[in-house]
């Protein structure tokens, strides 16, 4: 909900733990890790928490108001353009890359989750399924009181749909997990539709194990070679085989994307160009019909 801080001055967005759930454990540790998680990052890309805090029962966290839309709300509209698509992407990529730096693990990645604002800045929200991981704890054991702490036995913990294989199994998930996620977000993007489909969950989760998404190459007859490639990449079943990290992809995107402008630029200087030479011999042309019928 959108809220005004007096003190400061400026308008909020709210996020309150909702009083019947407020004595859940569970759902508190969810909720105030989010807002640790994500006051510990630093990052254009990512949502500012400005305050924790409770009044009397009610738990709430005050963060930066993203004027604009969430990322599904414009994939109502249908398919984004190729360019948007990078420039998008490349901002996902780099926010949560940052969290990977910083060795938190966002698990709840979903167009739901991603803001564009009105200037088309993105905006990474919600880090309340967030797992931070310390370099030198074991991770068997990290996971494991994550796991405590979060779920019941044998529950998913991630959206469906966009969770990674390991994820969606209760298995152990690590920064390739996110790299999954991603890789659905950004072939949702480019097709319109989510890679592994099905009327319910039970089924996009036994899409998600046995079944192969139709190859973007397929669906989206401008996207280029090296993306079809990259997103083949990103969505692979075994973490082993995902050894693309958001970083490299936001190099590989990024950089993609400023060529792509770039040649967008060249071929509107062509056009322009030509454009000009074409009304340059149109006025040349008329000056010497003029002249001969004086």
């Amino acid at each position: 909900m959108e809220a005004r801080d007096t003190i400061l001055g400026r308008d909020v967005a709210l996020k309150v733990l909702p009083a019947d759930t407020a004595d859940s454990e569970v759902r508190r540790e969810r909720f105030f890790r989010e807002a640790r998680a994500a006051s510990a990052l630093n990052h254009p890309n990512i949502v500012t928490i400005y305050e924790i805090n409770s009044v009397g029962a009610v738990d709430f966290i005050a963060m930066e108001l993203v004027e604009g839309e969430t990322l599904a709300a414009l994939l109502s509209r249908g398919r984004i353009g190729v360019e948007h698509v990078l420039d998008i992407a490349t901002q996902i990529a780099d926010a949560v890359g940052r969290a990977h730096r910083a060795g938190i693990v966002h698990r709840d990645l979903k167009p739901t989750n991603v803001m564009i604002n009105d200037d088309g800045l993105v905006k990474v929200l919600d880090f309340g399924l967030a797992k931070v991981v310390d370099a030198n704890a074991d991770p068997d054991a990290t996971n494991r009181q994550t796991q405590l702490m979060l779920t019941r036995d044998g529950t998913a913990v991630g959206p469906p749909g966009y969770m990674s294989p390991e994820q969606a199994l209760g298995e152990p998930t690590d920064a390739r997990s996110d790299v999954f996620s991603f890789g659905v977000i950004l072939y949702q993007m480019l097709a319109g539709v989510l890679p592994f489909g099905g009327a319910t969950n039970s089924e996009r989760v036994r899409a998600l194990h046995l079944s192969e998404p139709p190859s973007l190459d397929t669906v989206r007859a401008d996207a280029p070679n090296w993306l079809v490639a990259i997103v083949s990449r990103l969505l692979a079943k075994d973490p082993n085989e995902r050894d693309l990290t958001l970083l490299e992809a936001t190099g590989r995107v990024g950089v993609a994307s400023e060529e792509i402008s770039r040649h967008r630029g060249r071929s509107r200087r062509i056009q322009d160009a030509d454009a000009a030479r074409h009304l340059q011999h149109g006025a040349l042309h008329a000056r010497r019909q003029s002249a001969d019928a004086a």
